[in-house]
Order: C-alpha cells, then structure tokens, then sequence
C-alpha cells in the first residue's frame, strides 16, 4: 500500500512540476528573444505570454502568446476554444488553413497586427499568437512560417 502512495505523489510531483515546463524557456523570434513572462488559466487552456525583457505582457508593444492545448483535445475543437481570441484579436483565415490567421485590432490607441498558427512542440499541437505595434519588415507567410517554428531549445 505505500508504494502505491509514493508512486501517485512521484507521479502527481512529475505532473505538476515539469510537464509543461518547456513553455517557460525563452525562445528566438524575428531575431530577438522573448522571456517568459506569465502564465495565466482560462478552462482547460493554459496562456503563456512572453516579452522582450520582463515588461508587463499587456502594456507592451511585441507580444507572443502561446495557448498550452490540453492532452486528448481533438483537432476539430481548436477552432472553437481559439476562437474568443481571434474575435479580440480581429483574425481572419489567411490561405487555407483555419488555424492559420492574420488580422489587425487597435488597443489603448495603438494599431496593433495580429497573426496566429498551429505550433508543433514534440507530437503536441499548441497554437501561437503574435502581436505587433511596431511596423513588420516581414512579410505575412514569413511571419506566420517563423512563429510556426518556435522551439524551446
């Protein structure tokens, strides 16, 4: 009977302390680094905002979010737990994948671009969120290709 205790606390340890860890690295994108910067719960969707430094998420001009999509959740249903973001963020489909999206919105008087897509981490699919105030030099495919890539190596 104790080792059926130990075994659930390893077990409930591993979950809690390290599943999901990689999405608090820092990662490379449009060649500068974003840091990890909060984690905030909405359901069964986990939030992870990263910054350039450690400026507040929503007072800041570049923004990556990344929406940690729940083990078991079926392809069909990302459309449909994405969706209050892509209305805040004002993203349409772009080509032909639904999950694949690019829009513009306006925040605190600044003009905001959106863009969002599938990211692949391991054999996880997650979806990833851009937001610029700043004018993009990079054209939509190349923005949307390079925010597909985002590692935590």
């Amino acid at each position: 009977m104790k080792i059926i205790v130990a075994l659930v606390i390893v077990v409930a340890l591993y979950f809690t302390l390290f599943h999901g860890s990689q999405f608090k690295a820092s990662f490379v994108f449009g060649g500068a680094e974003y840091s990890h910067n909060r984690t905030q719960r909405g359901g069964d969707l986990k939030n992870h905002f990263y910054t350039l430094g450690d400026s507040d998420p929503f007072g800041n001009r570049q923004l990556v979010q990344i929406i940690e999509l729940p083990d078991g959740m079926l392809p069909e249903q990302y459309e449909y737990y994405m969706e209050p973001l892509y209305k805040r963020y004002k993203l349409q489909p772009y080509e032909r994948d639904p999950l694949t999206r690019v829009g513009a919105f306006e925040q605190t008087g600044l003009k905001f671009k959106s863009y969002s897509t599938k990211l692949e981490i391991g054999d996880e699919t997650h979806i990833a969120f851009y937001l610029t105030s700043i004018e993009e030099r990079r054209n939509n495919n190349q923005v949307l290709r390079e925010l597909a890539r985002i590692s935590f190596d």
